[in-house]
């Protein structure tokens, strides 16, 4: 078989889980399929036309093509000009390449950077397109549906004015353009500064919905249509979790799917002991993010017993004010994660978004780690009773109380029928779930 994916891009320029994915299914698919892979490369600001170039530094059995001067990438929390994300170019860009190729299947991971040509395009050539909900990207801007300014999740988008409030911060597309050429490392290590300069991500208390012209929020209207159309040409969707199978599902019923959970290379299942301790650790591993629910747990666990309970907080260097028993250790490597599982009781996953999966649920459960789940978390399709506890993330004090009732016995019960019944799928397995659930 003939396939060819669309992703963000290849590490280190590109990271995060939907890179980390794509890569691990892609180099597995390729021990026995022909792939390809195309993704967004460079700006060149000397030659404004749109090409697509191969990648002179193959990587392994998969040959890698760059979309020079592609569609901008929000990936600065937000799209500020959206005329700009919908600039069309000829189709022969892209039928040059597909009947080059002539892949059987078209495995795209995001709409960002793609034009609506190359869909077009491939939809004329007979050619199958799937598309796995990694994020919310062209249902919403920021692509995670969650108003930071309101601290609610996205359920109106106001006919535009939604949209043009959450994106009121984002960086203009000159700055994102830096994002695609050789100074984006330098940019990279300079992104918190960035952002912080901008105010991206930053809770604006400045203007409303309400002082946002007609005018500019039908621009809005205009790119989620445009976005549509792409989502309306693909065949089947590949939903990551029934949680992102319902919600695309509210916003366009026709479509037709299957959810496949997701996994990655470095899942690998094994006993992991657990130290010895006489409090309930509680661990927490994700950014000190309000919509990641941190905030949120922080509440729920402040008032807890000193002399029984402790919080360990793992992958974020950010310097917050705790309390005596919460512990700041910074990020983490992957190679770590046996090790900090194997000195937590129990994972807190406490997601205020509509997380379309989350991959540290699969590395506490692979590593016979009890959760405690919201219910906005998409892989609490893999929590079972005797895995760990899903929760609605309504109120700390509900939290709390949770908190209060855990005890030892229970959680080293569960850590027992973890090692003993948790089914995990290897990534050998996963390509064949998704060749044959997903791609026939």
């Amino acid at each position: 078989m003939k396939i060819l994916h669309y992703t963000l891009g290849l590490p280190p320029m590109r990271s995060g889980g939907l890179t980390r994915y794509a890569v691990d299914l892609m180099e597995e698919q390729a021990k026995s399929h022909n792939v390809y892979h195309l993704y967004p490369g460079n700006v060149d600001l000397f030659n404004k036309n749109t090409r697509i170039i191969r990648n002179k530094n193959p990587k392994g059995n998969i040959e890698h093509y760059e979309l020079i001067n592609s569609l901008p990438l929000p990936i600065f929390r937000g799209v500020k000009e959206p005329k700009d994300f919908m600039v069309s170019v000829s189709p022969e860009v892209y039928t040059d390449f597909l009947k080059k190729i002539m892949p059987e299947t078209i495995h795209i991971h995001t709409l960002m950077g793609i034009h609506k040509e190359f869909l077009i395009t491939a939809k004329n050539l007979g050619i199958k397109i799937v598309y796995t909900t990694h994020d919310y990207y062209g249902i919403c801007p920021t692509i995670n549906l969650y108003k930071d300014n309101k601290k609610i999740n996205c359920t109106d988008f106001e006919n535009g004015k939604g949209c043009a409030e959450c994106s009121r911060n984002a960086l203009g597309t000159k700055a994102l353009l830096l994002s695609q050429t050789p100074f984006y490392p330098i940019l990279k290590k300079a992104k918190k500064f960035l952002l912080k300069k901008n105010n991206v991500g930053v809770n604006s208390s400045e203007g409303s919905s309400a002082d946002i012209s007609e005018e500019s929020a039908e621009e809005y209207v205009h790119l989620r249509e445009y976005y549509f159309e792409m989502f309306r040409m693909v065949d089947y969707f590949h939903f990551n979790s029934s949680l992102t199978e319902k919600l695309f599902k509210e916003y366009m019923p026709s479509i037709k799917g299957e959810v496949v959970g997701i996994t990655h290379r470095g899942i690998n299942k094994g006993k992991v002991d657990k130290s010895e301790a006489s409090k309930i650790r509680l661990g927490y591993l994700g950014p000190f993010k309000d919509y990641k629910g941190f905030f949120f747990l922080l509440e729920a666990f402040k008032d807890l017993p000193n002399d029984q309970f402790e919080l360990h907080l793992y992958g974020d260097e950010t310097q917050v004010e705790v309390p005596s028993n919460v512990f700041l250790h910074g990020r983490y490597d992957s190679s770590e994660l046996s090790s900090i599982f194997s000195s937590i009781d129990v994972l807190v996953i406490p997601s205020l978004w509509k997380e379309t999966f989350g991959f540290v649920v699969l590395e506490a459960l692979s590593n016979g780690t009890p959760v405690i789940i919201s219910d906005n978390v998409g892989s609490k399709d893999l929590v079972q009773e005797s895995f760990g506890v899903i929760f609605k993330a309504s109120s700390p004090l509900e939290l709390n109380n949770l908190f209060r009732k855990l005890d030892k016995n229970t959680l080293q019960q569960r850590n027992k029928s973890i090692n003993q019944t948790f089914k995990l799928d290897l990534i050998n397995e996963h390509v064949n779930n998704i060749n044959n659930k997903i791609y026939s």
